[in-house]
C-alpha cells in the first residue's frame, strides 16, 4: 500500500502543471478525478483566470462513477468481507 500511495502521489500534478504531461497523454490523464479539479485551482487561484467547466464535469462524473463501482462492490462482498478481513 505504501507503494501504491507514493505512485499515485507521482501521477496527480500537485508538483508539476498539466503542460509537463506530453500532449498525447493529456487525455488520458485527465482521467484521474483530481487532475481536473488541481489544474482548474491553479488556473483561478495562481493566473487568476475562471475555471474550465469541461474539466470539473469530468471529474465530477468520473469520481461519481467510481462511487457507483466502489459502493456496488463493497454491496457484493459485504457479508463475507468480516470473515476475509
Amino acid at each position: 500500500m505504501p507503494l501504491l500511495l507514493q505512485v499515485w502521489m507521482f501521477t496527480i500534478p500537485v508538483v508539476y502543471s498539466l503542460q509537463s504531461v506530453p500532449v498525447r497523454f493529456r487525455r488520458l490523464y485527465l482521467l484521474d478525478p483530481i487532475a481536473g479539479l488541481i489544474e482548474n485551482f491553479r488556473a483561478v487561484f495562481l493566473l487568476g483566470g475562471r475555471p474550465d467547466t469541461t474539466s470539473l464535469a469530468l471529474s465530477a462524473t468520473i469520481a461519481f462513477a467510481c462511487l457507483v463501482v466502489a459502493y456496488a462492490y463493497f454491496k457484493s462482498s459485504e457479508a463475507t468481507m468480516a470473515d476475509v478481513i
